[in-house]
């Protein structure tokens, strides 16, 4: 008897240590889980294509050229930023997830420009919601 309280008292002690282990690992993962940093700026026709690492990650993001034109706050190469990113392409949540043959070959044009996706950045475009141009915004 004294044995069996002894375990669900050990038991009890090892589950709650391991929980709060786990959380702090969870808040240091999320601390940083929205910073990027800036590898490329490409500018286009009317956009800006910008390569953003995270880990080893590439996020290949657009951003209209026409906006943030008075900017105290611009984005530079070799800084890191923290965005808000949202996929624009392909757009899974309407047409379901796209294989990876069909996606490969895929380009979409915008106003003037014409955008690929590539390899690198998974076949994925991303536009991030506190961008302008280049401008970073406060939201």
């Amino acid at each position: 008897m004294k044995r069996n309280i002894f375990l669900i008292i050990a038991s009890i002690a090892i589950c709650h240590i391991s929980c709060k282990y786990n959380q702090n690992i969870q808040k240091k993962d999320n601390e940083d889980i929205s910073k990027y940093y800036i590898k490329q700026i490409k500018k286009d026709k009317s956009l800006y294509i910008i390569y953003a690492q995270r880990n080893d990650s590439i996020f290949k993001i657009i951003s209209d050229k026409e906006s943030g034109k008075n900017c105290q706050n611009q984005i530079k190469v070799g800084h890191s930023y923290n965005l808000d990113l949202s996929i624009t392409f392909p757009a899974e949540k309407l047409y379901g997830e796209v294989g990876l043959d069909y996606v490969s070959h895929i380009s979409f044009s915008y106003k003037k420009s014409t955008i690929k996706a590539e390899k690198e950045s998974h076949y994925k475009i991303y536009i991030a919601n506190n961008l302008e141009g280049l401008c970073l915004i406060n939201n």
